[in-house]
């Protein structure tokens, strides 16, 4: 199932893919961070990988740019990741209705599997 990226950061999943952009996202949202014209060997480049560094000056180089939170995006990528939603919730800075708010609005995405439980074999049945 693939999961269509907002249109704020669609050019950096369509250039980098989707698991990096994810990773970019998860540390830089919400910070205002400057892009170098030459990425090689810059802070940029250091700080989120030389793939990120490439795409971002290749579209904003020698300027500022606003990176967005995604917030709902983040959600349905942690979900297909398998995530429960406690953990989405942690990780997307979201409390559990939200969470279960936008599942509930995306596309559907079956939750994980529930590990079986594993049976003392020295413990008497109760039944």
């Amino acid at each position: 199932m693939n999961i269509r990226p907002p249109a704020q950061i669609d050019w950096i999943v369509a250039d980098v893919g989707e698991d990096v952009a994810l990773s970019f996202v998860e540390s830089a949202c919400g910070r205002r961070i400057w892009v170098p014209r030459e990425w090689r060997g810059s802070d940029l480049a250091m700080t989120y990988g030389e793939d990120i560094a490439r795409c971002l000056s290749s579209h904003y180089g020698g300027e500022y740019i606003k990176i967005p939170i995604c917030r709902a995006w983040r959600i349905l990528l942690y979900r297909k990741m398998g995530l429960c939603i406690d953990d989405i919730a942690h990780r997307a800075g979201a409390d559990r209705s939200w969470v279960k708010k936008v599942l509930a609005n995306g596309p559907y995405i079956p939750p994980p599997q529930r590990a079986t439980w594993r049976n003392d074999p020295a413990q008497m049945p109760l039944l």
